[in-house]
């Protein structure tokens, strides 16, 4: 078992199954609707299985959302789709009004802007969309070899999540997977494969950069930092390990002497 700070690639996602909750604002004079709810739950482990972050269990702790809702309140957006929308973008869609943890998770009260398309607004309004967020690890605990459990059967590697800085959250329209049970989803891999699908240029830029990136790790010495890969499959070994995931080797910078994805 290991705990460290943690600088983990970027654009981390996940998502929550069908949870906005929407409501009129009968406190004051402002019209404008209000969407409510928790985007985060504690205390749920998930099995992670991505192509970019690696296969493991996740949870998040209670007070891993405190210190970001502390210091970057003003920084933090709403946006719907994270900002893919064809026609709104990254326009936010709302203002955070209340940001806080509870005994269930991360909860938020947002007022809608106006000027929203009807169609957005009518789903918003019968429940139809789920609630993701954009964030970045800080601090965390990996267990390599937790054994089996009933949370976690194939006793694959566990992750507990403990410091989270938090860029945006909003409406999603919730995907569905014919092989997975309801739960928490990490959508990072849907969401990076339509980026570069819209930046071929930037994509073949970071193929190339891993590729001599990986180059550069099987030459390097033996006291060099392990690979993001190496270090997701094989542990650490009491070597403190700052990202448990194979995704940063596809960035574009340099941390520690190992690649880190940034868009």
């Amino acid at each position: 078992m290991s705990e460290q700070n943690s600088r983990p690639p970027r654009d981390i996602i996940r998502a929550v199954p069908p949870a906005v909750r929407f409501r009129a604002d009968d406190g004051d004079d402002d019209p404008r609707p209000i969407l409510f709810g928790h985007f985060a739950r504690f205390d749920e482990w998930t099995e992670i299985d991505s192509w970019f972050e690696g296969h493991f269990m996740e949870r998040i702790v209670p007070g891993a959302f405190r210190k970001t809702f502390r210091e970057r309140r003003d920084q933090i957006r709403v946006l719907f789709q994270h900002g893919r929308d064809p026609e709104l973008r990254d326009r936010p869609i709302a203002e955070p009004q209340e940001l806080r943890e509870d005994e269930e998770g991360a909860y938020h009260e947002s007022r809608l802007f106006d000027g929203l398309p009807d169609i957005v607004m009518e789903g918003l309004r019968a429940g139809q969309y789920g609630q993701s967020f954009r964030m970045e690890v800080m601090r965390e605990e990996f267990v390599e070899e937790p054994g089996v459990s009933d949370h976690n059967p194939a006793g694959i590697a566990e992750r507990s999540i403990k410091e989270i800085r938090l860029h945006e959250f909003g409406p999603v329209t919730f995907p569905a997977y014919a092989n997975t049970t309801p739960g928490v989803r990490s959508l990072t891999d849907e969401f990076l494969f339509e980026w570069l699908k819209r930046n071929p240029a930037r994509a073949r830029d970071l193929i190339t950069t891993a590729d001599i990136f990986q180059a550069a790790l099987r030459v390097a010495p033996q006291d060099t930092a392990p690979s993001r890969t190496d270090a997701a499959r094989e542990g650490t070994s009491g070597q403190e390990r700052r990202d448990p995931t194979p995704m940063g080797r596809y960035g574009l910078t340099e941390h520690d002497g190992r690649p880190s994805w940034a868009l």
